[in-house]
């Protein structure tokens, strides 16, 4: 199945009242990234994940980003499984590792007159909010629209690399700051620097 989503930089709450969203449910979300020397889907710009959503717990493959202007276009094959513990098993199991660890706070919301539309709303450790759209090609064009939206403006990168690039610029050192993406570690990380 084809995903295919806008991205923005949320900074201003007011558009959620503006396009008339109707929140549906909060959930805290933790995914975790795996990959190893063999299989290299990174370089492929491929993922594999685990994650849980309060006490769902989901696997999904995605495919390389396809080149487009504005959206991001990609394969995703995603499906509920029974058990977060089973799973992290049976992937450590395969010799997979994990090379990113992200942590979010995702908020659903509908839109009256997109009902195939998904839009959410997710609050990131360290580099804010982000708002995501995702559905038809049409559907998500005319909700940027309806927002105000300058597509120039919308984002290809995904959020850990967003995360990566954050801590390049702000000059913050972790080892490996793909695993250090999460609430716990922003929370040290502050707490270390008020004690400066």
């Amino acid at each position: 199945m084809k995903e295919i989503e806008a991205k923005l930089k949320l900074k201003d709450f007011s558009i959620i009242e503006k396009a008339d969203l109707i929140k549906i449910k909060e959930v805290r979300v933790l995914d975790i990234y795996f990959d190893n020397d063999f299989l290299n889907l990174k370089s492929q710009d491929k993922v594999f994940r685990l994650r849980t959503e309060n006490d769902k717990c989901f696997i999904a493959f995605k495919g390389a980003r396809e080149k487009h202007n504005d959206l991001i276009v990609r394969e995703e094959i995603e499906s509920e499984i029974a058990s977060f513990e089973d799973a992290l098993s049976i992937v450590k199991n395969l010799e997979l590792r994990e090379i990113a660890k992200a942590e979010k706070v995702r908020t659903y919301f509908s839109v009256g007159k997109f009902p195939s539309l998904s839009v959410t709303v997710d609050r990131y450790p360290f580099i804010g909010n982000f708002i995501e759209l995702e559905g038809t090609e049409k559907e998500v064009y005319a909700l940027l629209k309806e927002l105000n939206f300058d597509l120039e403006d919308t984002i290809q990168k995904n959020c850990a690399e967003l995360f990566v690039e954050y801590c390049e610029e702000n000059k913050i050192s972790f080892d490996f700051p793909e695993k250090h993406f999460t609430f716990l570690d922003e929370e040290e990380y502050d707490k270390k620097n008020d004690n400066l």
